[in-house]
């Protein structure tokens, strides 16, 4: 998996819970908002809304709500939730394509089990979770995607498409609507956002820590703790499994110590089988450049006589694309120095 894979991997597993996908929601929207939603009731909605033609582009998660006014019963929210580890220029194109699919797929339910189409739409929000190395610098809205002069803006701006990404900033973000109520909902940001930040190791670490004392008494512990601690290994470059073990070593909790060391012991026998596989094809690479370099002594020693050692060194030092060009140069070449004119 790439890491860009990783991160949306670690997102979707922490956030695909609706309990903390409601705070990450509750964190971002205006107050007025969350007031007028039930997000106590907040389910993930399934993405088979999305046709063929785009089934390769999901969006990461979608989760809906009903409000909290009396009205249809149709009356509810939507939110397109969307991980993004570096901006995107035509994202704000996407999410229209994903909601008016979404949208599409709502009123074809409703008019199959009550006989007709509903008289208003459900209310949908696309927001994205930003996980950047700097501040988001993408487009923010569909206006943004038209190249239009100031004039013809004001004149026909408000007959384009409309639709503005509400954008959860982890490098920067500014001052949250609402906070977060959950632990394990903040951790899980603050080590998102130490994820993409190489510079501080130290950093990434305790946002770690905290996550897994977060998840202390989190019904999903177990996994919480493994997928943290494996995507603390998959996603650094700079921290290896000894700084896991050590880490996991300081922990209070004895499961999640428990669950960390079991996690390392797997990392260490893919990486000793890794090493294996590695170290067979390096042997079989220096077993092909071995017999070139003999292949090529010996037409030396047929067409030129025996090398001396300073020619045999450089030959012995060569690599096999220089070995190949010199076996099929040999036939042409009128002296060994220039046979080996471009030897490294």
């Amino acid at each position: 998996m790439s890491k860009r894979q990783l991160h949306d991997a670690f997102f979707k597993h922490v956030f695909g819970r609706p309990e903390l996908a409601a705070d990450l929601i509750r964190h971002r929207l205006p107050a007025e908002a969350v007031d007028a939603i039930d997000l106590d009731r907040l389910e993930v909605w399934p993405t088979e809304f999305i046709d063929d033609t785009l089934r390769g582009r999901r969006a990461d998660l979608v989760f809906r709500a009903p409000m909290r006014h009396a009205g249809e019963p149709e009356t509810l929210f939507h939110v397109l939730m969307e991980h993004r580890s570096t901006p995107e220029r035509l994202l704000p194109l996407r999410l229209l394509g994903y909601g008016m699919q979404l949208l599409t797929g709502h009123v074809e339910r409703h008019a199959a089990e009550y006989g007709r189409p509903p008289r208003m739409l459900p209310l949908l929000v696309p927001l994205v979770v930003y996980q950047g190395p700097g501040p988001w610098h993408g487009p923010r809205e569909m206006s943004a995607l038209f190249p239009m002069p100031p004039a013809l803006a004001a004149a026909v701006g408000p007959y384009l498409p409309q639709l503005r990404l509400l954008i959860d900033d982890l490098s920067d973000g500014g001052p949250p609507a609402n906070p977060l109520r959950y632990p394990l909902s903040e951790a899980a940001l603050l080590t998102m956002r130490y994820a993409r930040n190489e510079a501080d190791p130290d950093g990434f670490k305790a946002a770690f820590r905290a996550l897994i004392d977060a998840a202390r008494d989190d019904p999903h512990k177990v996994s919480v703790v493994e997928a943290s601690a494996r995507y603390l290994y998959d996603v650094s470059d700079r921290l290896g499994v000894g700084d896991i073990v050590e880490m996991a070593q300081t922990l209070a909790d004895p499961e999640a110590r428990e669950t960390i060391m079991t996690l390392t012991e797997k990392l260490k026998a893919m990486g000793r089988e890794e090493g294996v596989q590695q170290g067979m094809q390096q042997g079989i690479q220096q077993g092909m450049r071995r017999s070139r370099v003999e292949v090529l002594v010996n037409l030396i020693q047929l067409k030129f006589g025996a090398p001396d050692p300073a020619t045999t060194a450089r030959i012995e030092r060569a690599d096999i694309e220089h070995l190949d060009r010199w076996i099929a140069r040999i036939l042409t070449a009128e002296s060994l120095d220039a046979l080996l004119a471009d030897a490294p």
